[in-house]
Formats: structure tokens, sequence, C-alpha cells
């Protein structure tokens, strides 16, 4: 006998909306999205530990990777649903039979596989989009914040990512600007691109136009593999929420968290499920796009919940186009990048 009263927002749109929401006393109870908007909401402390509504029990259910993406400083803010939202190395298997194990193999398909009269390329990606290249940069071993959330994006291991996206954005003698979203999107869509760096979100466009794909990891000069930002998408309770509705939130979560309505959710959103033993469902297993989101998994590392990551995004998305397209050289973006984004953060705190 529990009703449930859905209200659905645009991301922006939920945190204003929450907000005013708090300070006038009409906040929702549960707040369904993503781990990164978790430190803005603890800035106006507008949750409560998950921990207050839900045991060890259904927590140890959880994948411990999922958990760890809206854990901070030990508390468990929200309990994750699904993961994903994560960009992975794609190759067309018509094209590509085994994905380079190196870098060396890399650079040999590279080689092998352009052929820029005929309008076939070997690899693009989205080089000044900041989501991309951190990919590198993790890769890299630089987590872009450090453990007090400090950025650093003027260490060594930062440049010389910097230094690997000059490189991959010379790989072509032509003035045709393959490496952006729209143009290598469609390149790969016709099977004009042999190997890309996109989002999972996409695979099952690349199906549905024909292309035969699987996924792998992307090595880098330094023998490691990019290693891409995940995400997930989870609920988190309201700080005011009324004790009189503490019961049937606890009874929602217990609901919601079953392997089976997991799964079927999961599919929905063509995500991972967080609940480990629906991941073992024969929905999941012979899904072959759940394989792929799976096995793309394994090389990532969980998008920053916390509110300084925001300054990162401002700093790489300035930065980023004047190396590539200004010429501006990797060790300047990086000082410029490093005080920008503690501008940033100064502002926001």
């Amino acid at each position: 006998n529990i009703t449930i009263t859905r209200s659905t927002f645009f991301a922006d749109e939920l945190k204003n909306s929450l907000l005013n929401a708090s300070l006038s006393g009409t906040a929702p109870d549960i707040i369904y999205d993503s781990n990164e908007a978790i430190g803005i909401f603890n800035k106006f402390n507008l949750l409560q530990p998950i921990t207050n509504f839900v045991d060890a029990s259904l927590l140890d259910t959880i994948d411990p990777y999922s958990l760890a993406h809206s854990n901070i400083d030990g508390t468990q803010w929200s309990i994750p649903s699904v993961v994903g939202n994560q960009l992975t190395f794609i190759y067309n298997k018509d094209l590509v039979s085994t994905p380079p194990s190196d870098w060396a193999e890399f650079i040999e398909l590279v080689n092998e596989l352009t052929d820029i009269p005929n309008n076939q390329y070997a690899f693009a990606y989205d080089q000044t989009t900041p989501f991309w290249f951190v990919g590198l940069s993790n890769g890299y071993g630089n987590s872009v914040l450090d453990q007090n959330n400090i950025p650093t994006l003027n260490t060594p291991e930062f440049i010389h990512a910097l230094n690997l996206s000059v490189e991959l954005s010379n790989l072509y003698d032509t003035d045709f600007d393959v490496m952006n979203y729209d143009t290598f999107d469609n390149l790969f869509s016709h099977g004009n691109c042999a190997m890309i760096i996109n989002g999972v979100w996409s695979l099952d466009e690349y199906i549905e136009a024909g292309i035969d794909i699987d996924v792998a990891p992307l090595p880098l000069p330094n023998g490691e593999n990019a290693t891409f930002y995940s995400s997930t998408m989870g609920y988190s309770v309201i700080s005011s929420v009324d004790e009189s509705k503490e019961e049937a939130i606890k009874l929602f979560l217990e609901y919601i968290f079953t392997p089976e309505n997991n799964a079927q959710f999961a599919l929905t959103t063509n995500d991972v499920p967080a609940v480990l033993d629906a991941r073992d469902l024969p929905i999941i297993l012979d899904n072959d796009l759940e394989v792929m989101y799976l096995k793309s998994l394994e090389y990532t590392t969980p998008m920053p919940s916390v509110q300084e990551i925001r300054g990162v995004w401002d700093a790489l998305g300035s930065g980023l186009p004047l190396m590539l397209n200004e010429g501006q050289s990797p060790q300047e973006t990086a000082e410029k990048m490093q005080i920008e984004a503690e501008e940033v953060i100064e502002q926001l705190n």
C-alpha cells in the first residue's frame, strides 16, 4: 500500500529545483541521479547517508566497484542501480581481426589501415572533449584530482598524456578534421574507420548500421591502457525526509534492488546492473550488448563525485582546443589548465 509519485527533470533542472524545494520544505523524499551530482547536493547538505535506510545485507548484494562511485570519505551517499556511461575502444571486426595488444601493434594497424584517398581511416576519437581526454590521463597514472581534491593538471604524467593527444591528432597528413565526434561517428557507421573511442551508448547504433563490432582495451605508449570514467545512477534520500516515510523508503529500495528488477531496469537504460546476482541472469548473460558493457567496465575508474571535478572539466574544455587547434604547447597548456581549474574550484567553494 505504498504510493509513489514520480517527477522527471533534466539533470541541470533537478539540481536547481531540488535546492529551491529544499528551502521551501517541498523537497522529494528520494532522488534518482548520477553520482556526479552528489558533490553538489552535499555542498548544501541535501542528502543523508543511504546506510540510514539500507543495512549491510542489501549493500552486500551490490557490486563494490559500483558502490565506490558514490562513497565519499567512507560515507555511502547513494545506492547505485546501474553503472556505465563509459567510453571504450571499439573496433570493426571486419577490418581488425585482432585488437592491438600494445602500442607498437596499434601504430602498425594505423599504418596498415589508413588509405586517405579512399576515405579510409584507422583510428579516431573526439580529441578536444575532456571526457575523452581523461582516459589518456588516467592511463598515465594521473587522476586529475589528488586525494585532497586538488587538481593535478601540471604533472609530468599529465603532460605525457597531452603529448600523446598531440601525437594522435597528427596521425593523418590531411586537412580533413577526422578527430571530432560527428565525423568519426559517421565514418565508423559506414565502415570507413576501423577503430574509435566512443561511449557504450553508441554500440547498439553501430550494430544496427551493420557493423560487426567488439570492445577492447586501448594500449598506450607507456605499456598501460587508457582508463575511462564510468558513472552510476542511483537512489539517494533527502536529509529532511519525514520520519513517517522511512519504512516505506526501506521497502521501496528492497523491492527495486531484487536481481530480477535490477536486471530488467538495466536493459531499459543500456547499462550494467549494479546488483551482482542480476549479472548472472540469462537475460543479461545472453545479451551481446550487456556482455560488451561488462567487458568495457574492466578498463574504467569511477567518475569523481566531488564538485571539484567541475573545475577540471572547465580547464580541459578551454585548454585542449588551444593546444590541438591553435598550437599551444603541452607544457603551457598544462600550466594554464592548472591555474584555471584552481580558480574555478575557489569560486565553487
